[in-house]
């Protein structure tokens, strides 16, 4: 019988960061005409011991003063992100699949929270 491991990671007494990013419209690629938008954000903060480790968590604003935590269904369009060390990629998908514009001009919020080393 295999017994599962259970590993406990310490917390330490670090504020969470945060970071704004500008995004606009003609920032966003697409390789499936429209249908599937990504952006990659340079993210130096997300080494590989807090890739393992630590949290990521991404929101979005379209001007409007709501940041919306991802992920989130925002008007037919699904949103998303990984996170890889040194960079987060947003994703906005096109819910029916026929293709769509550019997210709009967009503020994104990453709020990294520590792990103890």
């Amino acid at each position: 019988m295999l017994l599962v491991k259970k590993e406990y990671i310490p917390v330490q007494d670090t504020a969470p960061q945060t970071i704004l990013f500008n995004v606009p419209s003609d920032s966003w690629s697409s390789n499936d005409g429209g249908v599937t938008y990504y952006n990659s954000l340079d993210v130096p903060e997300i080494t590989s011991y807090f890739n393992q480790n630590g949290e990521v968590s991404v929101y979005i604003s379209f001007g409007n003063g709501t940041f919306e935590q991802i992920p989130e269904v925002y008007d037919d369009m699904s949103l998303s992100f990984t996170h890889n060390v040194g960079d987060v990629t947003v994703y906005a998908q096109d819910l029916t699949h026929t293709g769509m514009p550019a997210p709009g001009n967009a503020t994104i919020k990453i709020v990294l929270t520590q792990a103890a080393p």
